[in-house]
């Protein structure tokens, strides 16, 4: 946790400490506005996709499950009907 804080406020400290050396920041600050909306629409992505990734998961978990109770018949019933037709 020292850590965690220590990495977050430093920073924040460096920068207070020394604002009127980062003339170059003002001259940028768009670039780096639309770098660091790039970055967090990428981890978005990731999010969403590993969320998605879970849920297919335990989709397949619990639909194997339900095979075993025989509650998902209907649905190897069309599945069956299906290939039985194309052959």
């Amino acid at each position: 946790m020292v850590a965690y804080v220590l990495g977050f406020s430093i920073p924040f400290l460096l920068m207070a400490l020394f604002i009127t050396k980062f003339t170059w920041l003002k001259k940028y600050s768009g670039t780096l506005m639309r770098i660091g909306g790039g970055i967090m629409i990428v981890m978005e992505l990731f999010c969403i996709l590993i969320n998605l990734h879970l849920s297919i998961h335990y989709y397949i978990r619990y639909s194997e499950i339900s095979r075993d109770f025989n509650l998902s018949g209907y649905r190897s019933v069309l599945i069956k009907e299906r290939f039985s037709e194309r052959s």
